[in-house]
Parts: structure tokens; sequence; C-alpha cells
């Protein structure tokens, strides 16, 4: 098979463009020819471009000429993942067997983030015009601008919107994301719910640096409101028993999760560590991984990270984070989403840590058995074969 992947940006930049490249590696080892349709550069020294026969960047707004540029390389299938551009978008459509990947909310969520911004209550609403264009105030981060924002094209949203669920097929990561779509109208025979790959060794090795039993945490993510770390903090200062915690990760919210925790006074408790390229040190001495997102996490691959190293999570019940955190099989899902009900969960996982490695194997069982090359190849033939009917 010939296939034509396309995302906004070149490079490593998060989980998708990370997902985008263990995608393409698999095909490549099951002899698919790939070629790279992209926007923009951001990383150049990778491996990001390896696994393709050839690598096409586009700004032009006609497109005439590379539609036909792609009809000479006899495409089978377009892959679309990130995509503002809707002249493109439509010109694919028209003209190939389009398969997108629908990773986050960006396509039906003026703002992104699937959240009121007041009190960052989640949204259960579809795309509207009128109720988006007022959560937004029709403005968007733009860090181009010399005020940091820009003005909402409403118009091009709902336009892109109708043309994304034109594709001939729909990925999905989660059942919440798949009732996402369902909610904003997509014809769900062309939807599929597809576990992303995550390969696991068969043995891995279990390591716990601290000589006395203390509890040992760990969070790896964007330090971002979305994320919780606040929310996790404020559990913390709850809890009865003595613990670490380790924070990994950088973002905007950096100085203000510091304040927070020296506000509290539980530095010696919690620990900062930033960025860091050298993370499988923390996964490995941790006891549990705790996932404190507010937002509703499209699918939340952190918690399958965790489980490939048979650590335990505990987790706010949001967004896709169910279909793969099993209450007391795998870790704890708490359905509350406050601070309160999260240290009640770590209270109780602390009183029965010897279930901790049984929860953890169980998880690395589940990532070993779901998240395999094998089943996600089945499920991409399974899709191909809409290619075949329709040409």
């Amino acid at each position: 098979m010939k296939a034509l992947i396309y995302n906004e940006i070149f490079g490593y930049v998060g989980g998708i463009e990370r997902y985008i490249h263990k995608v393409g590696s698999l095909l490549k080892q099951h002899n698919w020819e790939l070629y790279g349709l992209f926007e923009r550069k951001v990383d150049k020294q990778s491996d990001f471009g390896d696994i393709y026969n050839e690598i096409i960047f586009h700004k032009k707004k006609d497109f005439s000429g590379l539609i036909s540029q792609i009809n000479d390389l006899n495409i089978d299938v377009v892959f679309i993942h990130k995509i503002s551009n809707l002249e493109l978008l439509s010109e694919l459509n028209k003209n190939f067997f389009t398969v997108v990947t629908v990773h986050d909310h960006d396509f039906y969520c003026f703002r992104k983030h699937k959240y009121f911004p007041i009190k960052r209550i989640n949204c259960p609403l579809p795309q509207s015009k009128f109720i988006c264009s007022i959560c937004s105030l029709m403005i968007k981060k733009d860090p181009d601008s010399m005020l940091g924002y820009s003005f909402i094209n409403v118009q091009h949203k709902v336009d892109l919107l109708k043309e994304i669920k034109d594709a001939d097929a729909t990925i999905v990561l989660s059942n919440y994301m798949r009732m996402n779509l369902e909610k904003n109208q997509w014809d769900m025979d062309t939807v599929y719910r597809i576990f992303p790959i995550h390969e696991i060794s068969n043995e891995t090795q279990v390591i716990n640096e601290h000589k006395e039993y203390k509890a040992q945490f760990l969070f790896v993510g964007q330090l971002i409101r979305g994320k919780g770390v606040d929310l996790l903090i404020d559990a913390c200062r709850e809890l009865s028993f003595d613990y670490h915690l380790k924070i990994v990760g950088t973002g905007n919210d950096y100085d203000f999760l510091e304040n927070k925790i020296n506000l509290y006074g539980l530095h010696n408790k919690i620990e900062l560590v930033g960025w860091t390229d050298q993370v499988e040190k923390y996964y490995q001495s941790c006891d549990l991984v705790i996932v404190p997102s507010r937002w509703q996490e499209p699918f939340g691959l952190i918690g399958i990270e965790a489980f490939s190293r048979k650590k335990a999570v505990v987790a706010f019940n949001v967004g896709g984070i169910s279909d793969w955190l099993k209450h007391e099989e795998n870790g704890i899902l708490v359905k509350k989403h406050t601070p309160e009900a999260l240290a009640k969960a770590l209270e109780y996982a602390h009183s029965h840590n010897e279930r901790l490695p049984e929860w953890g194997l169980n998880g690395y069982n589940f990532v070993k058995d779901r998240f395999n090359g094998e089943r996600f190849m089945h499920s991409i033939k399974k899709i191909m074969t809409l290619a075949k009917e329709k040409f």
C-alpha cells in the first residue's frame, strides 16, 4: 500500500507527532510506502522523517499543482492528523480516500479545551456556532500576534468541522471520543476506535530506590492548568501519611505550582523535577502514577506509559481515561473531580499498598494484549477494505 501522511507540523512537538511516527514506523515494517505532507518544520535533527520515501512541504493557496503531484504518487490512502487548512482538506477529500484521526477536541471546540472558562467545568455540548462563540469570546492564543491573542474565524471553524466529517473514515482512540463525534453528528458507520500502539518488552524491571517505606508518587506531563497538578498538590496537603511526590515536566504553571508548594510548606515532600530525558528512572522508583487531569483527556496516554512499567494509576474519571483505567483492577478511578476525593483515593491506595504490584501487573498485561502492533494493523486493514470498495 502507498499512504500519504498529513500533519501541520513536521517534527516531535507532542503526543500527536509521536503517535504519527509510531504508526508510520509500523506501516513501514509491513512494507507500506509512506509519503509525508507537512506545512512547517520545527525539528531538523531527529529521525522523524526517516520513514518517508518523500516529504512535501506546502504553503501555497493554489493546490492544483500539489494535488497533481500527489496523484502522480498513486496514493491508496491519505491519513490526516492535525489540519486547519479548509481548502486543502476539501481537495484531499475530493481526490483521495481519506482517513482522519481525531486526536483531541480542536475540530469541534473553539477553545480546544472542552471545558467552560469559568470554574473550568467540563463541557458536554456539541459544537454550536452561538454557544461556542460566547464561550471562547471569539479569541484564541496566538504567539505570532503582538498581543498574544487573535480573533477566531467562527465560520471557518464551522466549515472545517463539516469538511472533516466528510472524510471516508475516522479513527478515535477512546469510546469517549467516539461519543463526542456522535454528538457532533458524524456518520458513525465510518468511525473506528483503535487503541494506539505501545509495544512493550516481555520483562520490565521494577526498582525501588527508597530503603525505608515511604509512599513514592509520580506525575509526568505538561504543567498547565488542564492537567490538574494544582489539584494534586491540594490533595497532598490533606494526606495523613508520609510520602514523596515527584512532578516531572514543565509548562506555563511552573511558577504558580512552585509558589503553591512553598505556601503549603510542602517543599520537603513535593519535588518539581522539571523537564528530563531520563524519565525512566522516575517511573521505576515510584509506587504509583497519578493523573489528576481536570480537562477531558481524549485518551490519557500517560496511564499506558505507567502500565508498561507495571505501575498502578490513580486518576480522575474524565474523558477517555475509563477506557483503560479499571477501578481496583489496575488502579483507582476517582469519580468526583475534587482534591478531597483524590486525597481519599491516595489514602486508600496507601492503606492497600500490597495490592499495587498486582494492579500494576494487570495494567501491564492489558497494554501488552490491546496495544500491540498486530492488533493495530488488523484494524487498519479493516479500514482499508473501504478503500478497495470505493476505488
